[in-house]
């Protein structure tokens, strides 16, 4: 049923030149795998509203999906270029960068931090580049300010369950996983 749905939502896209529409149709062709008919949306969307943030990011997104982190920047980019306060784009910045610049990608999600403290993917993300640098106790404390946001959130939980796992804490692991499930 949701492909349908998006499906309708795609095919919409050629029967009209509204900007916010394109790019909802866009969205949809991605949701439905469709990404090189989503590209084409997100390229004639941003072309006729070039400072949409949310459209720029949305094909940074599709960028950051084909693993094009580039061009993903480049998206976030124009969008923080229209609002440089657009969380969406300092998180998808700091995606783009965490493989080749990680200082920079920890800047970018700090940054996102300071305009929205609430910002758990932003916590997350600052988390697993900790626990990638075998930061651990900076890791549990970047998921815990998340928790502290949002008690529910998934991958909080299964980041402090990792941690637990390596720290070879079974018994912590194992109430992590059950919050999980």
């Amino acid at each position: 049923a949701a492909d349908a749905t998006l499906g309708r939502v795609a095919e919409a896209t050629g029967a009209t030149s509204e900007p916010g529409d394109v790019a909802r149709g866009a969205r949809a062709l991605r949701a439905l795998g469709r990404m090189r008919e989503a590209n084409e949306a997100y390229r004639a969307a941003t072309s006729r509203a070039p400072n949409d943030a949310a459209i720029n990011t949305g094909w940074g997104e599709l960028f950051l999906d084909a693993h094009q982190n580039d061009e993903a920047l480049k998206s976030f980019h124009a969008a923080l270029q229209a609002d440089p306060k657009w969380t969406p784009a300092l998180i998808g910045s700091a995606l783009a960068l965490a493989d080749d610049n990680p200082p920079q990608a920890v800047a970018a999600a700090k940054h996102a931090l300071e305009v929205d403290p609430s910002l758990v993917e932003a916590d997350v993300f600052l988390a697993a580049q900790a626990a990638s640098a075998d930061a651990r106790a900076d890791a549990r404390h970047w998921l815990e300010r998340a928790l502290a946001v949002n008690p529910s959130s998934l991958d909080a939980h299964a980041g402090l369950a990792a941690l637990d796992y390596v720290e070879d804490k079974q018994a912590d692991f194992e109430a992590e996983v059950a919050k999980v499930l």
